[in-house]
């Protein structure tokens, strides 16, 4: 947890920064090219770095791993670099119907993937060493490099490339060439220097990584499948609406949740005391982002977006992904733990199946509203919230299960670790009142009104945090047990 604030030190003001220009930039792009780069070479992008370096990880990063092969593991985490090389060039020509309609930004875009992996075997070292604050700053730094050039590339060279798409290509190059400098502590040789030595991979850490391959497959389908449905069944606009609303929807996520779930997969191999305290602050995060985001980010949209992105269609997809905020708070730490703790093939078998299943679930569900019903954006993100809530709770009982199961003498039950999960059902019951009055009294069609609106969530927010303050008072001292530098909370100490 002191890692987790280093690092949130860190990156902070680098993510703010970077949301600011990102904001400026919005202003200049239409929704159509928008979608045509944030939704269909992000999909390129991600699906390189994801299953190019995500098994490794996971298998470098499983505590039986690594205790027992940690010469295997070294060699392990360079062998990202020629999965994620291939997985590059295999998508350049499978994504492109010919060699001579491969574009500038698709192979700029598939070379800063391979820049940046051959970061990984750092990050993976760090991540073994149970503190990423120095990945968590690079990526801070880089994505502020990323949005400052494509903003001047955009503004001051919008005569550079004949095709703006090319700005954010070579953007994206920056990006990369940014982070992994800042990783290796190099800007003249994108690797460590001297070559390290290799020893042979263990086969059954090879097997483990095997399975994780497998299974990252079916999980970053089901991730992805927001921007796969919108790749196929939606328009370009639409896809852009659907981008806007995720660049301003997952601020919280990227400044707080994806941060929380790195480091609490690191905590959680080792120890899982911590997994009711932060599973509940994320639970607190989301509520209080998809209550009041939901209701109030048609400001932030008047305000930043521009006319363009203000529109009904528009407002309509931020709050539906504001709401989705908090499927991804509890999934996110829920799965953190899980995959924490999937030690035998038995148990990866189990979640990839899970994933199956609700993979192809998400897939009818996004084809009944987006193409049957015509809910466009809002239907792509109900599907994300079904899914992710089924997930999530599988993911729930998976580490409930544990709890009990490592609770031994303790004789902890299932029972009770849902009830120090749950929040205090005052406040719910307050949750509740805050949203019915913060919508019952109407958005302002004026500056005077929208303030006077903006003034009541306020007071409403007060109330609410008033409440959790007093209500939560054994999570308040895990809090503070956590951010001390110990991991056992306060129901642990009082069972010792």
């Amino acid at each position: 947890m002191v890692a987790f604030l280093s690092s949130l030190k860190a990156t902070l003001v680098t993510k703010i920064l970077s949301f600011i220009l990102t904001t400026m930039t919005l202003r200049l792009i239409p929704p159509s090219l928008l979608g045509a780069t944030a939704i269909k070479l992000e999909l390129l992008l991600s699906t390189c770095l994801f299953l190019g370096r995500e098994p490794i990880r996971l298998a470098c990063c499983q505590s039986h791993a690594r205790h027992s092969h940690s010469q295997s593991i070294h060699s392990l985490s360079y062998f990202a670099i020629p999965v994620t090389t291939s997985i590059s060039l295999l998508l350049l020509f499978f994504t492109s119907p010919s060699l001579s309609q491969i574009s500038t930004t698709t192979i700029l875009y598939c070379l800063s993937t391979i820049i940046e992996s051959t970061a990984e075997p750092q990050i993976i070292k760090m991540m073994i060493g149970g503190d990423i604050s120095l990945k968590s700053y690079a990526e801070g730094v880089a994505v502020a490099v990323k949005s400052l050039s494509l903003y001047l590339m955009l503004t001051v060279g919008s005569n550079l490339f004949s095709d703006q798409l090319v700005s954010f290509g070579v953007s994206q190059i920056l990006y990369s060439l940014t982070f992994v400098a800042f990783v290796n502590r190099t800007i003249f040789f994108p690797m460590p220097l001297p070559l390290p030595s290799f020893s042979p991979i263990h086969p059954k850490l090879l097997y483990l990584t095997f399975s994780f391959f497998l299974q990252s497959i079916l999980k970053h389908v089901l991730t992805e499948g927001d921007k796969l449905v919108l790749t196929y069944l939606s328009s370009s606009y639409d896809a852009g609406i659907y981008a806007m609303a995720s660049s301003y929807g997952s601020i919280v996520s990227r400044l707080l949740f994806q941060p929380l779930e790195e480091n609490g997969r690191l905590i959680f191999s080792t120890n899982s005391s911590p997994f009711t305290t932060l599973t509940k602050t994320c639970l607190y995060l989301g509520l209080t982002f998809s209550t009041f985001g939901s209701t109030y980010c048609y400001i932030v949209l008047k305000v930043l977006a521009g006319a363009e992105y203000f529109t009904p269609a528009g407002v309509s997809a931020l709050q539906a992904y504001c709401v989705y905020t908090a499927f991804l708070a509890v999934n996110g730490m829920a799965e953190a733990f899980m995959y924490a703790h999937l030690e035998t093939a038995k148990d990866v078998r189990f979640s990839s199946l899970v994933l199956l299943v609700v993979g192809g679930g998400f897939a009818g569900l996004a084809w009944l509203l987006v193409e049957r019903l015509g809910w466009g954006v809002e239907g792509v993100i109900v599907a994300n919230c079904v899914t992710m809530g089924v997930r999530g709770l599988v993911a729930m009982d998976f580490s409930i299960r544990v709890l009990v199961r490592e609770s031994n003498n303790k004789k902890l039950k299932y029972s009770e670790v849902v009830g120090d999960l749950a929040p205090d059902w005052a406040v719910l019951v307050l949750w509740g009142v805050a949203f019915a009055g913060i919508n019952l009294w109407g958005r302002g069609r004026d500056w005077v009104a929208i303030l006077t609106h903006f003034g009541v969530g306020v007071g409403l927010f007060s109330i609410l945090m008033v409440a959790v303050w007093v209500r939560e008072g054994r999570w308040r001292r895990d809090i503070k047990v956590l951010v001390s530098g110990s991991t056992s909370t306060s129901r642990e100490t009082k069972l010792e």
